[in-house]
């Protein structure tokens, strides 16, 4: 779900999603919600989102909460943050694989550098790499614990 604050000036939102029981096979991406950042973009929030119980089998991104979306560096991405708060988003019990196309890395949770992301909580993750042991979680700017074991992005193992 996503591309959220993509126009200048227009408030987008998404709020009280419940996404359960849900089989993702071969994809791109998993449980994804995405939020533009840079000059020139939209404002709003991404507020009581829960994907739950939730099957995902070789796919790029199985779990993915972007706050910096579009093509824009993490240096464009601080001196622009994402004008969209995200808060109270729950990621429950997903499982399956990851393609290995990102390493390890089976979560990436990058939000942006001075807008509100809270309320982040990953619980009964078991997801897997064809890349390796142990995958990977990355979460970077989210304010508070998340639940699990995370790390910045700059530690990523290739």
């Amino acid at each position: 779900m996503g591309s959220i604050g993509q126009y200048p000036g227009v408030k987008d939102y998404i709020s009280n999603a419940w996404i359960e029981n849900v089989t993702l096979l071969n994809g791109e991406n998993g449980a994804r919600l995405k939020a533009w950042a840079g000059p020139n973009v939209g404002y709003g929030y991404i507020d009581n989102i829960t994907y739950k119980d939730i099957h995902i089998e070789n796919t790029d991104a199985p779990v993915v909460l972007d706050q910096c979306y579009f093509n824009i560096n993490e240096t464009a991405c601080a001196a622009y943050p994402s004008k969209v708060n995200i808060t109270n988003v729950n990621f429950i019990n997903i499982s399956g694989s990851s393609s290995g196309k990102n390493g390890r890395v089976v979560a990436d949770l990058t939000c942006s550098p001075g807008a509100t992301c809270s309320g982040i909580h990953l619980e009964g993750i078991d997801l897997t790499s064809p890349a390796g042991d142990p995958p990977q979680i990355v979460c970077d700017n989210i304010q508070g614990d998340i639940g699990v074991a995370c790390i910045p992005g700059s530690q990523v193992d290739d």
